[in-house]
This record gives C-alpha cells, sequence and structure tokens, in this order.
C-alpha cells in the first residue's frame, strides 16, 4: 500500500456556484452565464497529510516497548532516550500500553536521524488504537528543530491487512514550521477505507483546514456504491467515483470531475481544480 495513500491524491476537492435569476433579454443572458458554477467561487481542502510514516513509527516504537516488557513481571518502568530525557512507560490491566515522553530526545533508526518527543500517547496490545494527548514530534530535530507536529488530543485507529486498510482519526492536529503553526487542522470522526483487491477508497466524516489566509470546514461522504478509483496514469487525479462534499456532488470520469450544486453542473478538468486549490492555500495577502 502507497505510504501517502489517498490523502495526498485529493488535492482537488472544490467546485462553486453563482446566483442568478430567470429575467428576459440581456439581463437574463448575463445572470445566466453570472450563475455558472465557477472554480473559484468555492474551493475546499480535504482530509489530508494523515502522516502514515508516523504510524509505522508508532509501531516500531510499539514493538520496542514489547520488547522491554516481554517476560518481565512489571507494569512500570522508566528508561533513557539514546540522546537526552526520558520515556515512562506503564501496562493496565487490559493490555493498553501508557507512554509519557519527558523531552525526549532519540534516535530514529527508522529514518536514520534523531528525533524529539514530548507528552502522552497510548497503545492498545493490538497496535491499531492510540491517543495522542499534548504529544509533540519533531521528526529531524537537528535539521529542522521548528518543524513538527502537535496532537492537541487525538483518537486515532488503524487496521491493515492484505486486502482492507482502514484509518479513523478525531482531534485537532497542527503543523509546526520555523517553530509556528503553519497548518491547524481538525478531524470530526474521519473514516478513509481501502478496498486493495479493487483498489477503491472511501472517505467520510468531518474536516477544517486553516493555513495561511485559508480557512476552511465541511462534511465528506462517498457513494457507497461508487466508490473513488485512483487514476493508473496521472497519481494526482482519480479515474472515477463519486464525492459528496456538504451538499456538493463530484463524479470523477478520466481527468475530468463533473460538480452538481443546487441543480447547476459543470464539468472542470481535475488539473484546473488542483491549480485552483493551490493558489488558495499559498495566497498571503488576506486581504485580497
Amino acid at each position: 500500500m502507497r505510504r501517502v495513500l489517498f490523502f495526498g491524491l485529493v488535492l482537488f476537492l472544490f467546485g462553486g456556484c453563482g446566483g442568478g435569476s430567470n429575467n428576459s433579454g440581456d439581463t437574463s443572458k448575463k445572470e445566466s452565464l453570472n450563475s455558472e458554477l465557477k472554480v473559484e467561487d468555492v474551493i475546499f481542502s480535504p482530509p489530508k497529510d494523515i502522516d502514515f510514516d508516523n504510524k509505522t513509527r508508532m509501531k516500531m516504537k510499539r514493538e520496542k516497548i514489547f520488547s522491554k516488557l516481554e517476560g518481565n513481571h512489571i507494569q512500570k518502568m522508566v528508561e533513557s532516550c539514546s540522546v537526552s530525557g526520558t520515556y515512562e512507560v506503564s501496562q493496565d490491566y487490559n493490555g493498553l500500553y501508557r507512554v509519557v515522553y519527558n523531552d525526549c530526545i532519540d534516535y530514529d533508526e527508522l529514518l536514520d536521524v534523531v528525533s524529539y518527543y514530548n507528552g502522552k500517547v497510548s497503545i492498545s496490545e493490538d497496535g491499531e488504537h492510540y491517543h495522542l494527548y499534548n504529544y509533540r514530534e519533531i521528526p529531524d530535530y537537528y535539521n529542522a528543530m521548528g518543524d513538527g507536529t502537535y496532537y492537541k488530543d487525538v483518537s486515532i485507529y488503524y487496521h491493515d491487512d492484505y486486502s482492507f486498510a482502514e484509518i479513523r482519526i478525531d482531534g485537532e492536529i497542527d503543523e509546526y514550521r520555523n517553530e509556528y503553526i503553519y497548518e491547524k487542522m481538525d478531524y470530526k470522526d474521519i473514516v478513509l477505507k481501502n478496498n486493495k483487491v479493487e483498489n477503491s477508497w472511501y472517505i467520510s466524516g468531518g474536516f477544517s483546514d486553516e493555513v495561511n489566509c485559508f480557512k476552511d470546514s465541511h462534511e465528506y461522504r462517498t457513494d457507497d456504491r461508487d466508490w473513488l478509483i485512483e487514476s493508473s496514469v496521472e497519481p494526482n487525479y482519480l479515474e472515477s467515483g463519486t464525492l459528496y462534499v456538504d451538499n456538493i456532488k463530484y463524479v470523477y470520469h478520466g481527468d475530468k470531475v463533473t460538480v452538481t450544486k443546487d441543480g447547476k453542473s459543470k464539468t472542470f478538468t481535475q488539473q484546473e481544480l488542483l491549480d485552483a486549490l493551490d493558489k488558495k492555500r499559498n495566497e498571503s495577502n488576506c486581504s485580497l
């Protein structure tokens, strides 16, 4: 399964609508043109940037913790991180592991970098349920000390087998760049499913996004009978599928997507939608 998975492939869920009336004459014609769906009218930012590398690293942490506790009849221990700081591990009677990182600076064998961790993480014994509370992670501490991710109060479920993968996430996540918050994301019971046999995707739930001058909040739902299929030619496109964003319907076909809202429909190329979202997300003059 691709690490980037679906989130990096749907940065183009947007459309729009305009007002208008059914008057006659030139005014009617002008208003009819103005009432067409326009890409710049409404731009949606879909749930994204759920870092599956982080899930792999959490699995590595879990295995490291299990190896230390295996065969030992202890319910709590404190370990030193390889560079500085400590982490404290405890396990309850239900098998839930709780890890408290105290300014832990540790060598990350998976990425071959030194990483920083601080905060609380809970991991189920099967490794499928995570809870992160006031938890901050800096993947490359020495080279990018001001970049990282802060999980305010986030619950994650992650299951993956040979034919099906599913992730569920709820909570607030902040992305930092140069020690400042670059992007704020709020996931509201987001569900992402991947049928690996058919290479199809399903997404539902709410997502709010704030970056630069761009602020967005929407509900997403994939048609149960028409899941989203990745393009085999262009990695940033969807080949087919039907998605609802609030009350707007998106039907993907080849390199195009037909958008329907309030009885009005228009077909856009997926590239022009991608370009419009990228432009909006990178706008730094908020007075425009």
